[in-house]
């Protein structure tokens, strides 16, 4: 797992004003860290609000999620880390998780069934997909990219695989 910086902002849900976490990570971005993460809430879609902070700040690196991996398929995940990092002009990481039983059964209406095999599945099909490089390095480094060719052209992104969300 990367260990980068996680926009910690809820929004809305929390009582935080709505576009905080755009804020939070422009600072982060003025500041030199070096990767934030954009978490996926009930207030924001990690690859729009990923999207939304690669226009405003221009050298951290992005990762979108942890997304759950039971509310959204792998074609999804990987068409949403493609279309925001299109947008932005450079790549964004996705990091995969597996919420929680209320969150998923509860907000989403879906079954938190095995959640290790449903992970491992998951990033296996978005690794394909989007021909991302697993990281496995630790620290506050960010992960290393590179470039990839797959229908339709995406650029590729790392991928985190994160245990439990």
């Amino acid at each position: 797992m990367v260990c980068g910086h996680q926009c910690g902002c809820r929004g809305a849900e929390d009582g935080s004003p709505l576009l905080e976490a755009l804020a939070i990570a422009t600072v982060a971005d003025r500041l030199g860290y070096p990767e934030v993460w954009l978490g996926e809430g009930p207030t924001w879609d990690a690859f729009a609000l990923a999207t939304a902070v690669g226009l405003r700040a221009k050298r951290i690196a992005l990762t979108a999620g942890p997304v759950p991996v039971h509310v959204r398929d792998p074609f999804s995940i990987a068409r949403g880390a493609s279309s925001a990092a299109v947008l932005i002009g450079r790549p964004v990481g996705v990091a995969l998780g597996t919420s929680s039983t209320r969150v998923v059964e509860g907000v989403h209406g879906r079954r938190h069934a095995h959640p290790a095999a449903a992970l491992a599945d998951s990033a296996a099909a978005v690794k394909d997909l989007l021909g991302a490089r697993i990281s496995r390095r630790a620290g506050g480094n960010s992960p290393s990219r590179r470039s990839a060719s797959v229908r339709p052209p995406w650029p590729c992104s790392t991928q985190t695989v994160c245990w439990p969300t």
